[in-house]
């Protein structure tokens, strides 16, 4: 018998989170890690990782003015406009060097990311 959670099709059934009204589907949080090493000098962060975790996982302060919680608001605020759906565009900072790769609702979905000293 299958798992309860799975529609006929196989897809796991939706999440619907109320802060925000939006559908999520389960294997999508499940899946996705929010920091991942590439290689020894680049990372991939999503938008959505907490600031001091990305602080954490470069070894390096990020904190602002704007005190950000996230990874996305740190962006933003360097980047300073709200950038357009399917963007991609690069910021440089005195230690980063973030590439950013995907952008959804006006929000920073993926980047790469470079320390300062290895670009």
């Amino acid at each position: 018998m299958p798992p309860r959670n799975l529609y006929p099709s196989g897809k796991r059934k939706p999440t619907i989170k109320n802060d925000d009204w939006r559908i999520h589907y389960e294997e999508d949080e499940l899946d996705r890690k929010e920091i991942q090493r590439i290689d020894s000098n680049q990372w991939r962060i999503y938008g959505s990782a907490e600031i001091e975790d990305v602080e954490q996982a470069l070894g390096i302060s990020l904190h602002d003015d704007d005190e950000n919680e996230t990874f996305n608001g740190y962006i933003l605020s360097q980047y300073g406009r709200i950038p357009e759906n399917g963007s991609q565009f690069e910021i440089r900072t005195k230690d980063l060097l973030i590439t950013v790769k995907e952008v959804k609702n006006h929000r920073i979905e993926q980047t790469i990311v470079q320390l300062s000293n290895d670009y």
